[in-house]
């Protein structure tokens, strides 16, 4: 499986550290005695001797050390991974400590530091390893991977969220470090001949120090302490190659800051002044630039990323996953079901999600690549909300009829909207929609007896807006009112809910713990490729109970 060859015929044996033991060694036997049957070592075993490693072992220089077999630390990671172990640090533990383990590595006991380059390592070959298995359950009949629900949550970044910064204090930080980070630089012969002079100027500061405080109090001289050398600012790291790496994260939060700064200068244009925030309350995190700052599901403000799922209604398989540095699940949908599609060979027939995910730019997409979608809509729409609890509350454009026949709107007292004017709105920076406008007579407005709820000036009549491709919108409306649309949706918190469900209380997915975005995917991605493996071996095991003739009939 893994000891093939290269590209020049050369076998790869080589390049592995021998295990210790094989299945031939007594300790290994007895490991193998007690455990159980169905133990999850044994099933994670299985799910690795379904994948094809070649590529991956390939990418093995084959110089300097022999590497440890990756099959075997696949196996290890993915076993940590399920039981909700997350950390390197805890898998170079757990190696040395737990039996299933040492059965899995026959008795290997890698380091640290290997753990972690193994995790970074793994990254770019996930989605090949997750198209080997949803494949082979393609092809046994297990999954049509035609239908699925979508769902995302926000999962805490490893960044503190102690430590945000401003643009002021992020400005200056990057200043001093850039300082101490070209103090280092210094030629080998320019440090010699530079040391001796700090030392005496270092000395001098002490010295006069001390002098003063000798003459203030003769009787002191010999208990008072000399003056303390100014050190380096608590927040930056203590090592050269520990500030060379931080530099490269503060880099990354300037340009964050610039992204933020830019972004809020054009939303806040449109925003009324009562609703506009300064532009020096913006934050980062430097040790988390990438990520989004946002309030979780425990009413914590900090550095969070969205993890969007998509998972399958017929079978306990996560066709698609994705992480993303965002608060909202709003422009998700296409890159999720595109991502999907990536990892399938196919793009679902059945979509259900939630109403964020059904803009009507998603719905012309999804009419565009034969794709039906199920969602609830007036979810988000805080005026129809508030509407429905408060008598007082401005008449939302939901209580406004749609007539598609005089191309139209009619209002509650029954008066029909005149097309008033049109105009074209860019949409997620690349694409236009015309938007058409609609007025009400400003002579029906002034005589009628909601014009209070309705519009702040009756003068000028009621206007309602509706974009081009709206009828999608009433379409998928439509389709949520019927009974069959009722029974599907409900599949959606039996799936992809239950899914996040599992990841967070019995995974451990409530916090990564690794720094970076590129990292949290690949910590979700081995969470998805064990629970794919693990439920194409419970699929065939059902199917050989179903057929076996000793089967318990009721």
């Amino acid at each position: 499986m893994v000891l093939g060859t290269d590209a020049s015929g050369k076998p790869l044996s080589g390049r592995w550290v021998t295990p210790p033991w094989n299945e031939e060694s007594a300790e290994w036997i007895a490991l193998d005695q007690r455990l159980a049957v169905d133990h999850l070592a044994r099933s994670i075993d299985a799910v690795v001797r379904e994948l094809d490693l070649e590529a991956f072992a390939q990418r093995y220089a084959g110089v300097g050390k022999r590497a440890h077999r990756p099959d075997l630390l696949l196996k290890a990671v993915l076993f940590e991974i399920s039981q909700g172990r997350l950390s390197p640090a805890q898998w170079a533990r757990d190696v040395r400590e737990l039996e299933p383990l040492r059965w899995l590595l026959f008795g290997l006991e890698p380091s640290r530091t290997c753990l972690y380059d193994f995790r970074d390592r793994v990254n770019s070959d996930l989605d090949n390893w997750q198209q080997q298995l949803l494949a082979k359950a393609q092809a046994e009949g297990y999954t049509p991977a035609e239908r699925g629900a979508i769902d995302g949550t926000f999962t805490a970044a490893y960044g503190s969220r102690h430590r945000l910064i401003n643009a002021e204090t992020l400005e200056k930080r990057w200043q001093q470090l850039e300082a101490e980070v070209a103090a280092e630089f210094v030629s080998p012969g320019q440090a010699r001949a530079s040391a001796p002079a700090a030392a005496e100027d270092r000395e001098r500061q002490v010295t006069s120090g001390m002098t003063e405080q000798t003459l203030a109090a003769p009787g002191l001289a010999r208990t008072v302490a000399p003056t303390t050398i100014p050190s380096r600012p608590y927040w930056m790291a203590t090592t050269p190659d520990g500030r060379h790496q931080q530099r490269a994260k503060y880099r990354q939060a300037l340009q964050r800051m610039q992204e933020l700064q830019t972004r809020h200068h054009q939303s806040h244009k449109k925003r009324c002044k009562r609703q506009r925030r300064p532009v020096e309350r913006l934050l980062v995190s430097p040790t988390e630039p990438e990520a989004a700052l946002g309030i979780d599901k425990l009413k914590t403000f900090r550095p969070l990323y969205n993890v969007q799922l998509f998972r399958d209604l017929d079978a306990p398989l996560v066709l698609g996953y994705e992480v993303f540095a965002a608060v909202t699940d709003h422009d998700l949908l296409i890159p999720v079901v595109e991502k999907t599609q990536q990892l399938t060979g196919r793009w679902p027939r059945t979509i259900l999600g939630d109403g964020i995910y059904a803009s009507v730019l998603d719905l012309l997409w999804c009419q565009e690549k034969g794709i039906t979608l199920y969602a609830p809509l007036g979810k988000h729409d805080v005026p129809a909300l508030r509407a429905k609890t408060d008598p007082r509350a401005p008449i939302p454009k939901s209580a406004f009829t749609w007539l598609p026949e005089q191309q139209s709107y009619r209002c509650p007292e029954g008066h029909v909207l005149q097309l008033a004017r049109q105009h074209r709105e860019r949409r997620r920076q690349t694409q236009v929609l015309t938007v058409l406008q609609y007025r009400c007579a400003p002579e029906h407005c002034r005589s009628c007896p909601r014009k209070s709820r309705c519009t702040p000036k009756p003068e000028r009549g009621r206007t309602i807006k509706r974009t081009e491709h709206e009828d999608l919108v009433d379409a998928l409306r439509q389709r949520m009112q019927e009974d069959v649309g009722k029974a599907l949706y409900k599949l959606r918190k039996q799936t992809v809910e239950l899914g996040f469900a599992d990841l967070k209380q019995h995974r451990g997915l409530q916090r990564f713990r690794s720094y970076g975005r590129t990292r949290a995917r690949t910590q979700v991605g081995l969470l998805v490729l064990a629970t794919n493996g693990l439920a194409l071996l419970q699929a065939r095991d059902r199917v050989a109970c179903a057929a076996s003739p000793y089967r318990e009939t009721g």
